[in-house]
């Protein structure tokens, strides 16, 4: 169901192999451990796993937790997969000094027969393949997996590594939402825009917002900054990151983020958002915006 899958991301431009390695193992260990805890303890038992062979076969011990890594180096190179155990974790860990192009965490619990259920949780880095500087990371839950609708306190959690998460990038951009389209934010999915420019824009327009939106520090400054945005009252939290960046929450809880409080949010931020009229789409009815309105005519 649309919706129903926690999202959390950043971008951040990496200028060596060895930021990256600090920025990435930085993200999988947050994540993991702070926005997706229980699943870690779960990894940490060690169940018995198998890697995916046929539709037939087990993936391993039913109704345990399966997990696995997977590494590409190169853009056009092949997967390496890892099953999770703590010593292959410490190893993929390690791996990202090698800067990939792509690594992820994926776990999906298994049925009784040991064969994955439709849950899905993943944790992930990609460089851009044209401009392998910069760098989406990435998170994700499904409620009927995480149960984060009903716990304001786990989606705190996903908002607060985010916020320190941006302070470790230095992000350009970030966002803490449950309307996400793969990489591309609500706004992006809508509009005529590319996410490989407006990723490597995102220190001049603001990609999207959410219910948690992380800005660039020359984003924040055109918007008059701290002071200001208070004063437009569309948010209930607004911190100044150590870079100049802004941390951005909306209502205290993702639940909280009704029809009146993403006004109040676009409002507070069209002046530097991607320009275009938004229409609605078919399938696509559970984006949070404001509809048939142009940002540029806030400018």
């Amino acid at each position: 169901m649309r919706g129903d899958v926690l999202m959390a991301e950043t971008i951040a431009h990496v200028a060596s192999d060895k930021e990256y390695s600090i920025c990435a193992r930085s993200w999988f260990e947050a994540v993991l451990t702070g926005g997706l805890s229980e699943l870690h303890e779960e990894l940490r038992q060690e169940p018995r796993l198998n890697k995916p062979q046929d539709d037939e076969s087990p993936w391993g011990d039913s109704c345990t937790l399966w997990g696995a890594m997977s590494v590409h180096q190169k853009p056009t190179s092949g997967g390496r997969l890892s099953l999770y155990s703590i010593g292959a974790w410490e190893k993929f860990l390690k791996g990202l000094s090698r800067g990939p192009h792509y690594a992820k965490l994926e776990m999906s619990p298994l049925d009784v027969n040991g064969k994955p259920e439709s849950k899905i949780a993943r944790i992930s880095v990609e460089r851009l393949r044209d401009d392998p500087e910069w760098v989406h990371f990435s998170a994700i839950a499904n409620q009927s997996f995480l149960n984060w609708q009903e716990s304001p306190k786990r989606q705190n959690d996903w908002a607060s590594l985010v916020q320190g998460q941006a302070e470790v990038q230095r992000s350009s951009f970030g966002n803490v939402t449950n309307d996400d389209i793969g990489n591309q934010t609500a706004l992006e999915a809508i509009l005529p825009h590319s996410v490989w420019d407006t990723i490597l824009n995102s220190r001049q327009e603001l990609r999207g917002y959410s219910w948690v939106t992380i800005c660039a520090a020359e984003i924040a400054e055109r918007l008059g900054g701290v002071d200001v945005l208070r004063r437009t009252g569309a948010f209930y939290e607004v911190t100044k990151l150590s870079y100049g960046g802004l941390f951005l929450r909306a209502t205290p809880a993702l639940n909280e983020y009704d029809d009146v409080a993403v006004r109040k949010v676009f409002e507070a931020l069209a002046p530097v958002l991607l320009s275009g009229r938004t229409e609605r789409i078919r399938g696509y009815e559970h984006l949070k915006l404001v509809y048939n309105v142009d940002a540029a005519d806030y400018r």
